[in-house]
């Protein structure tokens, strides 16, 4: 359940309209999801 408990606290850690991303880009896989997600 490690998993869970990061993405707790990163939703805790950033503001709320970050939160999907920043969760989504660890899901993705780090670089992958930056590439992705950044404009």
């Amino acid at each position: 359940m490690r998993g869970a408990k990061l993405d707790a606290r990163v939703a805790e850690l950033l503001p709320m309209d970050r939160a999907g991303e920043a969760l989504t880009e660890l899901t993705a896989g780090g670089v992958t999801g930056k590439i992705v997600l950044t404009p």
